[in-house]
């Protein structure tokens, strides 16, 4: 897959942009604030429809203007592609090839991309709900069948806590039967991909920790995890039923994936409390790196891959042996206030960012050598 233009449209800082990316290397350079994370943040709301920036789409809508625009022409299975979202404050309109949609779940698998950017060290210090959103997003990229299950269960389960806080029993089990068969699913799919993430993890770590530490995951239920799908689900139901008594007390579902957490492991020991802060997001960029193996696996073809700040949240060692596997990545997109080094292998290309608009400081070569 490759990127080949984007165009901004009044979207944050830009006014309007139309950038043409090299098939390779694309370095996104200039001081903070000038619009260099606006465009991996425009990947993220293509991709996913979700921004790693704000929850609320008004706030990327540019100062004094009624909406954004956004637009990505892209090669995909040989195929000439475009796709775009637009949002004038209230309603967004999303728009691939000539087919219409109005829900973010359609971008879901279109254009899918891993970005690694400074906020993801939440993944480690942060809640249980920051680790579950990375592995529900991961799955729903490859999965639609995953979202599909995602909503029936959040769908039910705000019907079975209404029916708590009223302290009704009356039609509260066909809203658990539901419950349940989706629990077996979510639960099983992230048993399956994290299983299928850990070792390449592992991989990325040893290498960028040069040998020195160990990385692990570890999906932590809140029912025992065997079986299948459906016997999972079965045990969801008869404890959806032993439970609520006491969930009628507070009002609230307390079991279920929606409670579950994922184990981060440095070196056999809890990350968020033993590993230090290069350790920790040491462990986010190697996770990254592994969804994004999975990601080609899965579809055949390698996602787009951004990196922001490059060289400011990674030591300076780390995050040249990270350098030095860019250029195996496939197309990525890195930012940085700093200066880039040129690839030994490779295409590249340079822009330079001032104020919302780019300029390139050079094209876009083949096998770049210093």
């Amino acid at each position: 897959m490759w990127l080949e233009k984007l165009i901004l449209r009044n979207f944050r800082n830009y006014e309007y942009a139309e950038i043409n990316f090299c098939p390779g290397s694309n370095m996104i350079r200039g001081e903070n604030a000038q619009g260099k994370t606006n465009i991996l943040e425009a990947f993220s709301l293509l991709s996913t429809g979700k921004s790693f920036r704000t929850p609320h789409l008004q706030d990327a809508i540019r100062y004094g203007a009624s909406a954004f625009f956004i637009e990505a022409h892209f090669l995909k299975e040989g195929v000439e592609q475009t796709l775009s979202l637009a949002f004038d404050g209230q309603n967004k309109k999303i728009l691939h090839n000539q087919t219409s949609y109005t829900s973010f779940i359609s971008l879901l698998g279109i254009l899918p991309s891993v970005l690694i950017v400074p906020e993801d060290i939440s993944f480690v210090i942060g809640s249980p709900a920051e680790r579950r959103r990375f592995i529900d997003m991961h799955i729903a990229q490859i999965d639609p069948l995953y979202v599909y299950h995602l909503g029936r269960y959040y769908k039910a389960m705000k019907q079975r806590n209404a029916l708590l806080k009223q302290q009704s029993e009356t039609s509260i089990s066909p809203w658990e039967h539901i419950m349940a068969g989706a629990a077996g699913y979510i639960i099983e799919s992230r048993q399956k991909h994290i299983t299928l993430l850990e070792p390449k993890a592992a991989h990325y770590m040893n290498i960028l920790s040069e040998g020195k530490d160990t990385l692990g995951l570890q999906y932590e239920g809140s029912l025992p995890l065997i079986g299948t799908e459906k016997e999972i689900a079965a045990k969801f139901f008869l404890q959806y039923q032993k439970m609520r008594k006491r969930e009628f007390l507070v009002k609230s579902t307390l079991h279920g994936p929606h409670r579950d957490e994922i184990q981060l492991l440095i070196n056999s020991k809890d990350a968020k409390s033993f590993g230090s802060e290069g350790q920790k997001r040491c462990f986010v960029a190697a996770l990254h790196l592994a969804q994004r193996d999975a990601f080609e696996e899965s579809i055949g073809s390698a996602p787009l891959v951004g990196i922001d700040d490059f060289g400011t949240h990674l030591d300076q060692k780390r995050s040249s042996i990270l350098l030095s596997h860019v250029a195996t990545l496939g197309q990525t997109f890195l930012t940085s206030p700093l200066p880039f080094a040129i690839l030994e292998n490779g295409d590249q290309k340079t822009f330079y960012v001032n104020a919302g608009r780019l300029s390139d400081e050079n094209p876009c070569k083949e096998n770049v050598t210093s």
